[in-house]
């Protein structure tokens, strides 16, 4: 494993990615959504990508308050957060596929916290949008 590689077992990182995406979750502007939440990632392997890396495996996601389901997930890291440096993150998109069991997540450097992200690595002030399409979801920061 080289040191792009340890994002998988980067703990921290993937705890602050449970709470950021459930809280992404819970205020979609797609009230369906919001009965959805994170109960954990499980990272398996990374692919590098022209903008940093793409870290693929398993996530459980939970659904009102006692179903969990078992989804794959990818989530496509920045470069600078993929050497284990406790950077603030926001998240930039959920893609949320109901009937494939797939969630992907795009990650982003925070921004100033002027331009509406939030501090410690918490979810970007959502702005954006949400469309829904045969059991995918799409919210994206914009």
């Amino acid at each position: 494993m080289n040191d792009r590689d340890e994002i998988i077992s980067d703990q921290p990182f993937w705890s602050r990615l449970e709470y950021s995406a459930t809280a992404w979750l819970a205020t979609a502007a797609d009230r369906n959504l919001r009965r959805f939440w994170i109960d954990g990632f499980i990272p398996e392997a990374m692919r590098n990508t022209k903008r940093g890396g793409n870290v693929e495996g398993t996530v459980w996601v939970g659904e009102g308050s006692s179903t969990q389901h078992q989804y794959r997930f990818v989530a496509s890291v920045p470069q600078k957060l993929l050497h284990g440096r406790m950077q603030s993150f926001a998240i930039e998109s959920i893609l949320f596929d109901e009937e494939q069991h797939v969630l992907e997540i795009g990650i982003v450097m925070s921004k100033p916290i002027a331009e509406g992200a939030a501090p410690n690595g918490g979810p970007a002030t959502p702005v954006g949008n949400s469309e829904v399409t045969e059991g995918r979801h799409r919210w994206a920061d914009r």
